[in-house]
């Protein structure tokens, strides 16, 4: 029975093992992800970005440099819009992903507020407040629409706080009798999952959605429109797409949302040469890891002392102290009879 015993405890040393080094690998992970990223965004290194990003994600195939990049660089109003690609294979799914990524340099959203009262708010709590992207793809009559995090400390939002905000994958290429679609999800009247196919992006749309004037659940929220991106059939994704200003939105000029222009794969990374590097780039952030590790052979210890050393440890201290009151007691007895 005891060896059975023994036996159970071996197996949860295992378990909890197990358990810790996966969440020291991943904190491990992390702690790479936000380091680099955070300087890649601070420097608008987006191929450095893009490597940070695919690599924490597992990503190890992806296109090393946006396939579309759009900016906004008016001072006090900069923010970026990406769409980046990654190969992911599964049991359900083996295709391309596209990757939706906007990403703001303020420092501070004040100026994004109607008063005082709103910034007060967000300060407070920073969820009130979010950006949003809006997806509309040809033959859909109304958007997909999916809120963007804003992670900020008392109203300020530094590089690492930036990095939390990460790529959305809200389409993926998809092939039916050799034809080339998006796939994407939309919901039913129930609230259901549907997935539907189409060949052209034709609307992406970004917004800010201010919800600290909202006081009941089903009053709408301030929405302010920041940029809208329509497909251009002559546009080709090349080179930065400067935005132009209409009625204080911006405005793409080299957007084309066509499934063809998303299709090129020959530039893609090579999955087990990015392995091998990412082992290297992570290196110098195992110590994160080791201490999650070092912290699960403190416990074992304790705990393994506490089960089976304790109560000889008891033992042992209790027969040494009746020896010795034994021996006092001889000794005693010795003198008296002297």
């Amino acid at each position: 029975m005891k060896k059975f015993g023994y036996f159970i405890y071996f197996v949860v040393l295992l378990v909890l093992g197990f358990f810790f080094l996966t969440l020291g690998n991943e904190a491990t992970k992390l702690e790479y992800y936000n380091t680099s990223a955070s300087k890649a965004l601070e420097s608008k290194d987006y191929e450095k970005y893009i490597e940070s990003y695919m690599n924490y994600s597992s990503f190890f195939e992806y296109k090393k440099h946006p396939l579309y990049y759009g900016s906004s660089n008016d001072e006090g109003f900069e923010f970026d819009f990406l769409i980046l690609q990654s190969y992911l294979k599964t049991n359900e799914i083996n295709a391309v992903l596209n990757h939706f990524y906007f990403i703001d340099y303020f420092e501070s959203y004040d100026h994004l507020f109607l008063d005082q009262e709103s910034i007060d708010l967000f300060n407070k709590n920073s969820k009130l407040a979010m950006f949003q992207i809006e997806l509309l793809m040809e033959g859909e009559d109304e958007p997909t629409l999916t809120p963007i995090e804003i992670f900020a400390e008392n109203g300020i939002s530094n590089y690492e706080n930036k990095s939390k905000i990460k790529p959305l994958a809200l389409t993926y290429n998809y092939v039916d009798n050799n034809k080339n679609f998006f796939r994407y999800i939309t919901f039913d009247d129930n609230g259901e999952v549907v997935w539907n196919e189409s060949k052209v992006i034709e609307k992406i749309e970004i917004s800010f959605v201010d919800y600290t004037k909202v006081n009941n659940t089903n009053d709408d929220p301030r929405v302010l429109k920041l940029l809208t991106l329509n497909h251009n059939d002559y546009a080709n994704l090349n080179g930065i797409d400067y935005f132009d200003t209409n009625n204080n939105i911006k405005e793409s000029t080299n957007f084309n949302g066509h499934i063809n222009n998303y299709l090129e794969t020959s530039d893609f990374t090579n999955p087990e040469i990015e392995k091998e590097s990412f082992k290297e780039l992570i290196k110098p952030f195992n110590n994160v890891r080791n201490k999650w590790l070092f912290i699960y052979s403190g416990v074992t210890i304790v705990v393994t002392y506490l089960l089976f050393f304790l109560r000889p440890t008891i033992n042992h201290f209790k027969d040494k102290r009746h020896k010795k009151s034994l021996r006092n007691f001889k000794n005693k007895k010795k003198k008296t009879r002297n």
